[in-house]
């Protein structure tokens, strides 16, 4: 997805900020060690959960963009 952002924005430089959403669902959590590993995925590229359910197995990832080119060492 970075490089993709990253060949777009060569082309074009939007004039406002991109925020990506996602959903998370409890189907990728065969283990509770599994809510940890995934979750702990999507903080480190940047995204922020929001809205979780606690267990953790549910909720919603946010992240702009420029927390993503940081977070991925995008150049």
């Amino acid at each position: 997805m970075v490089s993709f952002l990253k060949d777009e924005e060569k082309k074009k430089n939007p004039s406002m900020p991109i925020r990506f959403i996602g959903m998370l669902s409890y189907v990728d959590i065969d283990k509770e060690k599994d809510i940890e590993i995934r979750n702990g995925f999507y903080e480190r590229k940047g995204f922020k959960l929001k809205n979780m359910s606690k267990d953790g197995k549910n909720g919603k990832i946010e992240a702009m963009l420029e927390d993503i080119k940081t977070k991925s060492n995008y150049t």
